[in-house]
């Protein structure tokens, strides 16, 4: 397993606060495809959703690979955003997949850690590689799971402690604009599909906003909307007791076949077939 971090040297990040965004990134092929609504399954009480549930699916050499440390990383340096974004542009070129072969650190960390967190932190990682190699133990994955949770807690407890010290990083204009829209979208994305509504409540062109995503993330606003809809139509279809018609209702489309049109389209399958995989 090999993987490209490609992080901004204008960030002017610490050593410390490098190292802590390179492993933050380094996890995304584990966290993305949750964030996507791959593997997440609703927990229902009485008919109403609790919670969600997420799965992971790893090949077994990337598991064991990931868990000894015997991957290759790869650390390069971009001069500025924009040459992040070439970077970017130049790997998928090579047919590399983001979040999966090549990591982008967009942002300095908000927080750094002492040196004491920071081994406390490295301890946990290698109690759960050291309980990685008992395969002969009857519980080695209780094992591991435990190893995992107390790493959790460990990281937990520190950030915790951290929370009124956390230090915010500078945005430009264009960047708070992004994060209003991605707050945007996370609120209404299920009943508002057009650009035209967020630009308004940004106060700003759905031609402006457009530029705005495309510079920063190499994506469209309809872009943007369409695989938030997706997310969330996914995550909607995993859910046994709602039917496709209820999704299409729930994410605002005007009828079942035209939201069914909208899913094959990104998808590649249709909401049924997706609900059997």
């Amino acid at each position: 397993m090999r993987q490209l971090i490609i992080a901004r040297k204008d960030l002017q990040m610490s050593p410390g606060k490098l190292a802590a965004q390179c492993c933050h990134a380094s996890l995304a092929f584990l966290t993305d495809p949750i964030g996507m609504g791959e593997g997440v399954e609703p927990v229902t009480e009485n008919g109403e959703v609790t919670g969600y549930r997420a799965a992971i699916t790893l090949d077994k050499a990337t598991y064991e690979e990931w868990f000894d440390g015997s991957f290759t990383k790869t650390i390069c340096g971009a001069k500025n955003r924009n040459q992040l974004l070439k970077a970017k542009t130049i790997a998928e070129e090579l047919g590399l997949v983001e979040n999966r072969d090549f990591f982008l650190i967009r942002d300095a960390c908000h927080t750094e850690l002492e040196p004491e967190e920071t081994a406390k932190l490295a301890g946990s990682m290698q109690v759960i590689r050291e309980k990685m190699r008992e395969r002969t133990h009857f519980y080695q994955k209780e094992l591991v799971q435990n190893a995992f949770i107390g790493f959790l807690l460990d990281l937990g407890n520190i950030m915790l402690s951290k929370k009124d010290r956390l230090i915010r990083p500078t945005l430009s204009r264009k960047e708070e604009l992004f994060e209003q829209f991605l707050q945007l979208l996370f609120e209404h994305c299920k009943e508002q599909h057009v650009v035209t509504f967020y630009a308004e409540r940004l106060f700003i062109t759905p031609q402006y906003l457009s530029l705005i995503l495309k510079e920063l993330t190499g994506k469209s606003a309809n872009k943007w909307i369409d695989d938030a809809l997706i997310v969330e139509a996914k995550i909607l279809l995993k859910a046994p007791q709602a039917t496709v018609q209820q999704v299409a209702d729930i994410l605002h489309f005007s009828d079942q076949s035209t939201f069914g049109k909208f899913f094959k389209k990104h998808m590649g399958i249709s909401p049924m077939e997706y609900r059997k995989s």
